[in-house]
């Protein structure tokens, strides 16, 4: 499957910097289901066809059960999923064939990055929860059974911290600029003008005159 689902509404200059997706063994339960009512019409192929019409009709029922759960939980476990971007985070939240959520929050609005781990298996397995605690009224993010999420917590706390610092170079740059502006308004554009050639003559070139003759 194409991830253009996911990258189609993406702001300029924005980059996909990761996809998450829960991690496929936390869900051997559903997949062993699906695998079990797929093999099984199979094992009684002989014994059902004998029946004549009504043993063909419930291996072709059992099948297509087997199939059908199958999709149904391929499609909700792809388009469940985690984007990170260079600006936001996207929560998007497949929970069932026709019911979707999709929440976002941006690194500025992040307070913390969590994960938790819950009994053997997610322990042994080495997956867990993410949960993405924001600022204000949007509500948090969270997302299931994911590998190895302690590394997701890292990556999602560097790209925040990485985009911080550069808001913060950004900012500085847009004052120095303001205040140059407002000296301009002030002195006038002549005034302001001659003040800047002056700071750009090097001290050395003042020294240049030459030495006074002695009478």
């Amino acid at each position: 499957m194409s991830n253009n689902y996911f990258t189609k509404h993406l702001k300029e200059r924005e980059e996909v910097i990761k996809i998450i997706r829960s991690y496929l063994l936390s869900h051997l339960w559903s997949i062993l289901v699906s695998l079990f009512f797929i093999i099984l019409p199979f094992f009684l192929l002989f014994p059902l066809f004998q029946r004549g019409f009504w043993g063909v009709l419930l291996f072709f029922l059992l099948l297509l059960f087997g199939l059908g759960a199958g999709a149904r939980f391929l499609f909700i476990w792809y388009f469940n999923a985690f984007v990170i971007t260079s600006q936001r985070i996207i929560d998007f939240d497949q929970r069932g064939l026709f019911e979707k959520t999709v929440s976002e929050s941006i690194y500025e609005k992040i307070q913390d990055v969590s994960f938790k781990k819950k009994g053997i298996f997610s322990t042994v397995l080495n997956y867990g929860t993410i949960i993405i605690q924001t600022a204000g009224t949007n509500a948090n993010l969270e997302i299931r059974n994911i590998f190895e999420p302690e590394k997701i917590q890292e990556l999602i706390t560097e790209i925040q911290k990485k985009g911080l610092n550069k808001d913060a170079e950004e900012l500085s740059a847009r004052e120095l600029i303001d205040i140059l502006e407002k000296a301009k308004e002030k002195m006038g554009e002549e005034k302001f003008n001659t003040f800047i050639k002056k700071k750009d003559i090097p001290e050395e070139s003042k020294d240049d005159s030459p030495p006074a003759k002695n009478k």
